[in-house]
Protein backbone atom coordinates (compact mmCIF):
# COMPACT_ATOMS: atom_id res chain seq x y z
CA UNK A 1 0.00 0.00 0.00
CA UNK A 2 1.07 3.40 -0.63
CA UNK A 3 2.30 5.41 2.53
CA UNK A 4 0.23 8.46 3.08
CA UNK A 5 2.04 12.01 3.17
CA UNK A 6 1.50 11.72 7.24
CA UNK A 7 2.85 7.87 7.13
CA UNK A 8 6.18 8.97 5.47
CA UNK A 9 6.84 11.60 7.67
CA UNK A 10 6.47 9.18 10.41
CA UNK A 11 9.61 7.46 8.53
CA UNK A 12 11.20 10.37 7.93
CA UNK A 13 11.13 11.63 11.67
CA UNK A 14 11.85 7.68 12.55
CA UNK A 15 15.38 7.26 10.51
CA UNK A 16 16.63 10.78 11.46
CA UNK A 17 19.60 10.81 14.02
CA UNK A 18 20.33 14.36 15.29
CA UNK A 19 23.22 15.75 13.75
CA UNK A 20 22.51 14.10 10.25
CA UNK A 21 20.38 14.55 7.71
CA UNK A 22 17.47 12.11 5.97
CA UNK A 23 15.91 12.68 3.02
CA UNK A 24 13.72 10.08 1.30
CA UNK A 25 11.56 9.74 -2.00
CA UNK A 26 8.08 10.53 -1.28
CA UNK A 27 6.35 8.11 -4.03
CA UNK A 28 3.60 9.67 -5.79
CA UNK A 29 1.92 6.93 -8.26
CA UNK A 30 3.08 5.25 -11.28
CA UNK A 31 0.99 8.00 -13.18
CA UNK A 32 3.25 11.20 -12.15
CA UNK A 33 6.78 12.26 -13.68
CA UNK A 34 7.44 14.55 -10.83
CA UNK A 35 10.06 13.49 -8.14
CA UNK A 36 9.56 15.02 -4.39
CA UNK A 37 11.42 13.91 -1.20
CA UNK A 38 10.79 14.61 2.59
CA UNK A 39 13.34 15.03 4.71
CA UNK A 40 15.07 16.31 8.07
CA UNK A 41 18.17 18.56 6.93
CA UNK A 42 19.88 20.82 9.57
CA UNK A 43 16.85 19.15 12.29
CA UNK A 44 14.39 20.62 10.27
CA UNK A 45 11.50 19.66 8.40
CA UNK A 46 12.28 20.01 4.09
CA UNK A 47 10.20 19.38 0.89
CA UNK A 48 12.41 18.93 -2.50
CA UNK A 49 10.98 19.30 -5.43
CA UNK A 50 13.08 18.03 -8.45
CA UNK A 51 13.81 20.30 -11.70
CA UNK A 52 16.60 20.65 -14.04
CA UNK A 53 19.02 23.50 -13.39
CA UNK A 54 17.68 25.70 -16.73
CA UNK A 55 14.08 25.63 -15.40
CA UNK A 56 14.69 26.74 -11.80
CA UNK A 57 17.39 29.57 -12.83
CA UNK A 58 14.23 31.44 -14.70
CA UNK A 59 11.43 31.20 -11.95
CA UNK A 60 10.36 33.94 -9.53
CA UNK A 61 9.78 31.90 -6.37
CA UNK A 62 7.08 33.04 -3.88
CA UNK A 63 6.63 33.54 -0.46
CA UNK A 64 5.03 32.11 2.48
CA UNK A 65 4.81 32.83 5.84
CA UNK A 66 6.35 29.98 8.28
CA UNK A 67 8.37 28.70 5.84
CA UNK A 68 11.86 29.85 3.77
CA UNK A 69 11.24 28.95 -0.32
CA UNK A 70 14.76 28.69 -2.10
CA UNK A 71 16.83 27.03 -5.08
CA UNK A 72 19.94 24.93 -4.10
CA UNK A 73 21.83 21.64 -5.41
CA UNK A 74 21.21 18.46 -3.15
CA UNK A 75 24.07 15.82 -4.05
CA UNK A 76 22.48 13.51 -1.74
CA UNK A 77 19.56 12.60 -3.88
CA UNK A 78 20.75 13.43 -7.42
CA UNK A 79 24.18 16.09 -8.27
CA UNK A 80 23.03 17.01 -11.63
CA UNK A 81 19.61 18.23 -10.46
CA UNK A 82 18.80 21.31 -8.58
CA UNK A 83 15.69 21.42 -6.02
CA UNK A 84 13.16 23.91 -4.70
CA UNK A 85 13.18 23.39 -1.23
CA UNK A 86 10.54 24.63 1.38
CA UNK A 87 11.85 24.51 4.98
CA UNK A 88 9.67 24.50 7.91
CA UNK A 89 10.93 27.28 9.69
CA UNK A 90 7.74 27.13 11.86
CA UNK A 91 6.86 25.64 15.26
CA UNK A 92 3.95 24.07 13.93
CA UNK A 93 4.49 20.69 11.89
CA UNK A 94 1.00 20.29 11.19
CA UNK A 95 0.63 22.98 8.97
CA UNK A 96 3.99 21.69 7.17
CA UNK A 97 2.53 18.49 6.99
CA UNK A 98 -1.06 19.65 5.51
CA UNK A 99 1.28 21.64 3.00
CA UNK A 100 2.93 18.73 1.72
CA UNK A 101 -0.28 16.97 1.35
CA UNK A 102 -1.55 19.23 -0.77
CA UNK A 103 1.29 19.15 -3.13
CA UNK A 104 1.66 16.19 -3.63
CA UNK A 105 -2.32 15.80 -4.14
CA UNK A 106 -1.73 17.83 -7.10
CA UNK A 107 2.02 16.15 -8.41
CA UNK A 108 -0.42 12.41 -9.09
CA UNK A 109 -0.97 13.09 -12.39
CA UNK A 110 2.09 16.11 -13.47
CA UNK A 111 3.83 15.41 -16.80
CA UNK A 112 6.30 18.16 -17.03
CA UNK A 113 8.04 20.41 -14.54
CA UNK A 114 6.07 23.44 -15.58
CA UNK A 115 3.12 21.49 -14.07
CA UNK A 116 4.89 20.71 -10.97
CA UNK A 117 5.95 24.43 -10.35
CA UNK A 118 2.06 25.44 -11.55
CA UNK A 119 0.72 22.81 -8.89
CA UNK A 120 2.84 24.29 -6.23
CA UNK A 121 2.42 28.16 -6.75
CA UNK A 122 -1.05 27.34 -6.54
CA UNK A 123 -1.02 25.74 -3.33
CA UNK A 124 1.15 28.41 -1.79
CA UNK A 125 -1.75 30.78 -2.79
CA UNK A 126 -4.39 28.70 -1.24
CA UNK A 127 -2.20 28.41 2.48
CA UNK A 128 -1.00 32.17 1.83
CA UNK A 129 -5.25 33.23 1.56
CA UNK A 130 -6.09 30.87 4.43
CA UNK A 131 -3.10 32.53 6.63
CA UNK A 132 -4.86 35.78 5.68
CA UNK A 133 -8.17 34.44 6.45
CA UNK A 134 -8.28 31.39 9.11
CA UNK A 135 -11.90 32.21 9.32
CA UNK A 136 -13.48 30.34 6.52
CA UNK A 137 -16.75 29.92 5.48
CA UNK A 138 -17.67 26.44 4.49
CA UNK A 139 -21.19 25.93 2.23
CA UNK A 140 -24.01 24.16 3.39
CA UNK A 141 -23.51 21.24 1.67
CA UNK A 142 -19.69 21.68 2.85
CA UNK A 143 -20.62 21.57 6.30
CA UNK A 144 -22.95 18.49 5.54
CA UNK A 145 -20.90 16.59 3.84
CA UNK A 146 -17.92 17.11 6.16
CA UNK A 147 -20.11 15.99 9.08
CA UNK A 148 -20.69 12.40 7.34
CA UNK A 149 -17.05 12.18 7.30
CA UNK A 150 -16.03 12.58 10.63
CA UNK A 151 -19.32 10.92 11.66
CA UNK A 152 -17.55 7.83 9.59
CA UNK A 153 -14.44 8.48 11.12
CA UNK A 154 -15.70 8.21 14.55
CA UNK A 155 -17.75 5.16 13.48
CA UNK A 156 -13.88 3.23 12.43
CA UNK A 157 -11.62 4.57 15.20
CA UNK A 158 -14.12 2.77 17.70
CA UNK A 159 -14.08 -0.21 15.67
CA UNK A 160 -10.47 -0.18 14.22
CA UNK A 161 -8.35 2.77 16.45
CA UNK A 162 -6.72 5.59 16.06
CA UNK A 163 -4.68 4.59 13.76
CA UNK A 164 -7.39 4.72 10.39
CA UNK A 165 -7.28 8.11 10.77
CA UNK A 166 -3.96 7.78 8.33
CA UNK A 167 -6.95 6.21 6.24
CA UNK A 168 -9.06 9.20 5.83
CA UNK A 169 -8.30 10.70 2.50
CA UNK A 170 -11.19 12.83 2.04
CA UNK A 171 -9.01 16.33 2.62
CA UNK A 172 -7.63 15.06 -0.77
CA UNK A 173 -9.25 15.93 -4.02
CA UNK A 174 -10.24 13.54 -6.12
CA UNK A 175 -9.54 10.52 -3.82
CA UNK A 176 -11.70 8.22 -1.98
CA UNK A 177 -12.78 9.04 1.26
CA UNK A 178 -10.87 5.96 3.33
CA UNK A 179 -8.60 3.98 1.52
CA UNK A 180 -7.43 0.80 2.23
CA UNK A 181 -4.72 -1.27 1.18
CA UNK A 182 -7.63 -3.42 -1.69
CA UNK A 183 -10.72 -1.40 -0.67
CA UNK A 184 -11.90 2.06 -0.69
CA UNK A 185 -15.18 3.69 1.20
CA UNK A 186 -17.25 6.61 -0.18
CA UNK A 187 -18.87 8.71 1.99
CA UNK A 188 -21.85 10.25 0.65
CA UNK A 189 -24.98 12.43 2.35
CA UNK A 190 -28.11 13.93 1.34
CA UNK A 191 -31.25 16.27 3.05
CA UNK A 192 -33.60 14.61 0.57
CA UNK A 193 -35.12 11.71 1.82
CA UNK A 194 -37.93 11.45 -0.90
CA UNK A 195 -36.42 11.29 -4.48
CA UNK A 196 -33.61 11.19 -2.83
CA UNK A 197 -29.88 11.32 -4.97
CA UNK A 198 -26.19 11.97 -4.47
CA UNK A 199 -23.31 13.65 -6.43
CA UNK A 200 -20.46 11.88 -7.71
CA UNK A 201 -17.75 13.65 -7.73
CA UNK A 202 -15.56 12.30 -10.82
CA UNK A 203 -15.47 9.44 -12.97
CA UNK A 204 -12.93 7.39 -10.62
CA UNK A 205 -15.06 7.68 -7.55
CA UNK A 206 -17.19 4.68 -8.05
CA UNK A 207 -14.82 3.04 -10.36
CA UNK A 208 -14.92 -0.90 -9.12
CA UNK A 209 -11.88 -1.38 -11.02
CA UNK A 210 -9.44 1.51 -10.15
CA UNK A 211 -6.79 1.24 -8.85
CA UNK A 212 -6.02 -1.85 -10.58
CA UNK A 213 -5.99 -3.62 -7.17
CA UNK A 214 -8.94 -2.83 -5.81
CA UNK A 215 -10.94 -5.63 -4.83
CA UNK A 216 -14.01 -4.25 -2.84
CA UNK A 217 -15.07 -0.95 -3.12
CA UNK A 218 -18.06 0.36 -0.55
CA UNK A 219 -20.77 3.80 -1.07
CA UNK A 220 -21.93 4.64 2.46
CA UNK A 221 -24.65 7.33 2.25
CA UNK A 222 -25.55 9.28 5.12
CA UNK A 223 -29.49 10.70 4.83
CA UNK A 224 -29.53 13.66 6.92
CA UNK A 225 -32.21 16.57 7.85
CA UNK A 226 -31.64 20.27 8.72
CA UNK A 227 -32.08 20.60 12.64
CA UNK A 228 -32.23 23.49 15.42
CA UNK A 229 -30.25 20.63 18.16
CA UNK A 230 -28.16 18.42 16.04
CA UNK A 231 -24.63 17.79 14.86
CA UNK A 232 -22.04 20.41 13.90
CA UNK A 233 -18.64 20.15 12.32
CA UNK A 234 -17.52 21.64 15.77
CA UNK A 235 -18.90 18.44 17.36
CA UNK A 236 -17.93 16.02 14.89
CA UNK A 237 -14.14 17.34 15.88
CA UNK A 238 -14.66 17.26 19.37
CA UNK A 239 -15.58 13.53 19.20
CA UNK A 240 -13.07 12.67 17.31
CA UNK A 241 -10.33 14.35 18.89
CA UNK A 242 -11.71 12.77 22.14
CA UNK A 243 -11.56 9.63 20.77
CA UNK A 244 -8.05 9.80 19.31
CA UNK A 245 -5.27 8.53 21.74
CA UNK A 246 -1.81 8.56 20.14
CA UNK A 247 0.23 12.02 19.07
CA UNK A 248 0.98 11.08 15.72
CA UNK A 249 -2.57 10.39 14.92
CA UNK A 250 -4.26 13.38 16.16
CA UNK A 251 -0.93 15.55 14.39
CA UNK A 252 -2.25 13.37 11.12
CA UNK A 253 -6.37 14.81 12.06
CA UNK A 254 -5.28 18.06 12.70
CA UNK A 255 -3.74 18.53 9.15
CA UNK A 256 -6.30 17.08 7.39
CA UNK A 257 -8.53 19.75 8.95
CA UNK A 258 -5.95 22.26 7.60
CA UNK A 259 -5.98 20.98 4.35
CA UNK A 260 -9.68 21.50 4.48
CA UNK A 261 -8.64 24.96 5.93
CA UNK A 262 -10.61 24.56 8.98
CA UNK A 263 -8.76 25.12 12.22
CA UNK A 264 -10.88 23.89 15.25
CA UNK A 265 -10.31 26.89 17.59
CA UNK A 266 -11.44 29.25 15.02
CA UNK A 267 -14.16 27.72 13.24
CA UNK A 268 -17.74 28.37 14.02
CA UNK A 269 -20.43 26.10 12.67
CA UNK A 270 -23.36 27.50 10.97
CA UNK A 271 -25.66 24.28 10.22
CA UNK A 272 -27.07 21.47 12.42
CA UNK A 273 -28.45 18.02 11.12
CA UNK A 274 -30.10 14.98 12.83
CA UNK A 275 -29.31 11.53 11.19
CA UNK A 276 -32.20 10.18 9.61
CA UNK A 277 -30.74 7.04 7.91
CA UNK A 278 -27.14 5.38 7.00
CA UNK A 279 -27.42 3.08 3.73
CA UNK A 280 -24.25 0.83 2.84
CA UNK A 281 -24.09 -0.23 -0.40
CA UNK A 282 -21.62 -2.55 -2.22
CA UNK A 283 -19.92 -1.13 -5.71
CA UNK A 284 -19.63 -4.31 -8.30
CA UNK A 285 -18.96 -4.32 -11.66
CA UNK A 286 -22.67 -3.90 -12.81
CA UNK A 287 -23.19 -0.96 -10.50
CA UNK A 288 -24.55 1.84 -12.44
CA UNK A 289 -21.69 4.49 -12.42
CA UNK A 290 -19.83 6.29 -15.06
CA UNK A 291 -16.61 5.54 -15.04
CA UNK A 292 -13.29 5.78 -17.40
CA UNK A 293 -14.24 2.95 -19.41
CA UNK A 294 -17.78 3.89 -20.45
CA UNK A 295 -16.93 7.70 -21.54
CA UNK A 296 -14.44 8.80 -24.64
CA UNK A 297 -10.36 9.35 -23.90
CA UNK A 298 -11.73 12.61 -24.61
CA UNK A 299 -13.86 13.55 -21.95
CA UNK A 300 -12.76 13.45 -17.88
CA UNK A 301 -14.02 15.67 -14.89
CA UNK A 302 -17.10 14.07 -15.76
CA UNK A 303 -19.61 14.39 -12.31
CA UNK A 304 -23.05 12.92 -12.12
CA UNK A 305 -26.38 12.73 -9.72
CA UNK A 306 -27.00 9.13 -8.50
CA UNK A 307 -30.74 8.64 -7.46
CA UNK A 308 -30.65 5.66 -4.33
CA UNK A 309 -33.69 4.13 -5.21
CA UNK A 310 -32.41 2.83 -8.51
CA UNK A 311 -29.37 1.27 -6.48
CA UNK A 312 -31.55 -0.74 -4.13
CA UNK A 313 -29.98 -4.35 -4.96
CA UNK A 314 -26.78 -3.15 -4.12
CA UNK A 315 -27.34 -2.46 -0.33
CA UNK A 316 -25.40 -4.33 2.61
CA UNK A 317 -25.45 -4.74 6.51
CA UNK A 318 -23.34 -2.23 7.60
CA UNK A 319 -22.15 -5.26 9.98
CA UNK A 320 -20.81 -7.15 6.52
CA UNK A 321 -18.72 -4.12 5.39
CA UNK A 322 -17.33 -3.19 9.09
CA UNK A 323 -16.25 -6.84 9.36
CA UNK A 324 -14.18 -6.91 5.50
CA UNK A 325 -12.47 -3.46 6.35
Amino acid sequence: MLKTVYEKWDEVRTNSVKGKNYIAKYYLGSKSKANVYFGITDEKMCIFLEFTKEVLANLDLPTLKGMIINVSSEPSIDPSKNYLIIVNESQNEEIFEAFSSSITDGLTNVISYFDVYETFKKVVKEYKDYFANPNIILSKQEEQGLCAELLELSNLISLKGDGIVNNWQGPAKNKRDFVFEEMALEIKSTLSQENAAIRISNENQLDFSYPANMKKLFLKVYIMEDSNSGITVNKCIDKVLAQIKTISAKNTFLANLTKLKISPKFYKSRYQFTIQKENVYQVKKDFPAITSKTISNATYDVSYRLKLDDISNYLIEEETMNELL
